[in-house]
């Protein structure tokens, strides 16, 4: 194209050009031929006189005819350019066309502190599974929503238009992630079709007022707003702030991370149906009211409820909607009447200070069921405590008595073997001493025939130490033998008889004779291990028997040297 104007520009200069030099010879020849009135006729064509003759006048104007031609092919023509198709920062209100991607927008289903009438706008709560995850209704919810985009795509006249969602953004809480998965799993979309968003998505945080009755502080969200924020949501004051780091924020504020998220989906991705996952109702609302360039402050009366989809958010389409639910006969416009009256009051309570945060009201219920359920187990392990050790004291005092029983009980046999071993050990020491330390010892007897007076002891100085009392094998009269220590430090033993003297008997034999009964002699020990073990091994009538009152290890008895031991002793 450019080539043809060129050449016909190239035409038209050569053509002018040749009939110019045409007619300047002819000129020249016609000056030399004519007579002077002819050659000041030519001269006054050439002047700027006012009585130029027509002739003049219409060569002059084809010149400059021709000359404006020319000028206007070859001279640079300034020419209107269009719009660059950048994509970028998206402007609102989005018109028809000006976007490339179709959006579908889904509200999560119901969480678990939503199913517990909590307000909950934290972003770091947001993600704790243990709280806010997808409840039982919320999972139900986001099903429904499936039926109703299959439904959609199944009413579309267009052939080679669908409208199921080729890309899945989510916010970040846990909710919205479950939404995300059920949704993928339900229309057959892979992982890598799942983009989470991480800041932009959130929801409007609503600082000192989280965490408290949704039913009420929601409502008064909406008629705080409707009132005060303004139609560019900038106006009015933002909820008070928080100390746990929950953000305090205005529509405007919400509004900038919407524009972002909306441009930077339009700057990735181009021709695909795009389904976006939020926590709350007045976030994609807001970014309806956005695209449709309604003002911020009526953007409640596009308010979503848990589990709602909405296909093929368009400026028309959120129009229309608003429209209708703005018709004052509407069903929907009495039921948001209704929200903002009570909005108004519970707004009045909350900013007189009557906040009442739901989760530490359920975190002290918790925290006092715990330590009711502590101080229960507390006194049950101290009255089981006590009966142990009633128990255990009843069981130490039973196993002593049979003990002392068994090792102190007294026989003829036990007696005899005694008294046989003191009179050898009596007999050896008479027959070791010399005749004087025998005779002084039987002046001495004499002299004090009881052997306890002690002013006798003191002056003959001899030292008195413990006597031991046994029982004679002839009369049951106590014979008492005592130790004395001489000042020459010999030893002498000695009976005295309390009424009467004693026989002489042969000690010898008789300590013998002891001496054997007492090796051939059942002490009784088998017999007190033998109950031992019996109580030991006795069936288990309390469960707690076995290893919780008394313990094994405590009612093991140990044989040491032919002796029976105990724990307890």
């Amino acid at each position: 194209m450019k080539a043809s104007y060129l050449l016909l520009v190239v035409l038209v200069d050569f053509a002018i050009a040749f009939q110019s030099s045409v007619t300047i010879s002819r000129r020249r020849n016609t000056i030399d031929n004519s007579n002077a009135n002819d050659r000041d006729s030519l001269m006054a064509c050439s002047s700027d006189d006012e009585n130029i003759p027509a002739s003049c006048k219409r060569r002059r104007l084809f010149f400059i005819t021709s000359l404006a031609i020319v000028s206007s092919l070859y001279l640079p023509q300034q020419q209107t350019v269009a719009p660059a198709l950048a994509r970028g920062l998206v402007m609102f209100p989005c018109k028809p066309g000006s976007l490339h991607n179709t959006y579908h927008f889904l509200r999560s289903g119901t969480s678990m502190m939503e199913s517990q009438d909590i307000l909950s706008t934290n972003p770091l709560f947001l993600t704790n599974r243990n709280d806010d995850a997808l409840s039982l209704l919320g999972q139900e919810q986001v099903l429904e929503a499936c039926q109703e985009l299959l439904i959609a795509n199944a009413n579309v006249e267009s052939s080679t238009q669908s409208l199921l969602p080729t890309l899945i953004v989510h916010s970040l809480a846990a909710s919205s992630m479950d939404t995300a998965n059920l949704v993928a799993s339900q229309l057959k979309l892979g992982r890598d079709r799942i983009m989470p968003e991480y800041t932009f998505l959130d929801p409007r945080a609503i600082g000192l007022w989280d965490m408290t009755k949704q039913s009420d502080t929601a409502d008064a969200i909406i008629a705080m707003d409707q009132k005060e924020a303004g139609p560019h949501g900038q106006d009015g004051k933002p909820p008070p702030p928080n100390e746990d780091g929950t953000p305090s924020e205005t529509l405007a504020d919400q509004a900038v991370r919407l524009r972002q998220e909306l441009s930077v989906l339009e700057s990735l991705y181009s021709g695909d149906t795009i389904l976006i996952v939020f926590r709350d109702g007045t976030t994609p609302a807001l970014l309806s009211a956005m695209m449709a360039g309604i003002p911020y402050n009526d953007c409640h009366v596009l308010e979503y409820k848990p589990g709602e989809v909405r296909v093929d958010v368009t400026m028309e389409r959120t129009l229309e909607l608003f429209a209708a639910r703005r018709d004052p006969n509407s069903a929907y416009a009495l039921e948001y009447k209704a929200t903002l009256e009570h909005g108004q009051q519970t707004l009045q309570q909350l900013r007189a200070g009557n906040v009442v945060n739901r989760k530490d009201q359920r975190n002290e219920a918790e925290r006092v069921a715990i330590e009711t359920e502590f101080n229960k187990q507390q006194e049950l392990q101290r009255v089981t405590n006590e009966r142990k050790q009633v128990a255990k004291a009843a069981l130490q005092r039973q196993i002593h008595e049979q003990r002392q029983q068994d090792q102190w009980k007294a026989t003829p046999q036990t007696i005899l073997a005694s008294a046989g071993v003191l009179g050898v050990l009596g007999a050896a020491a008479v027959i070791g001493l010399p005749k004087e330390s025998t005779e002084a010892g039987s002046n001495s007897a004499e002299s004090s025939p009881t052997g306890n007076d002690p002013s006798d002891d003191e002056q003959s100085g001899i030292i008195s130490a413990p006597q031991a009392t046994l029982y004679s094998t002839s009369s049951d009269r106590p014979i008492r033998f005592e130790r004395r220590r001489t000042s020459d430090s010999n030893t002498t033993r000695r009976s005295v008889a309390d009424t009467q003297d004693v026989a002489p008997i042969d000690r010898k034999a008789v300590a013998e004779d002891a001496m054997k009964s007492y090796l051939d002699k059942d002490d009784g020990a088998d017999d007190w291990l033998q109950s031992l073990a019996q109580i030991i091994q006795e069936p288990e009538e309390d469960e707690d028997d076995e290893e919780g009152i008394y313990g094994k290890e405590q009612l093991s008895g140990n044989y040491v040297n032919g002796n029976a031991t105990s724990v307890y002793q």
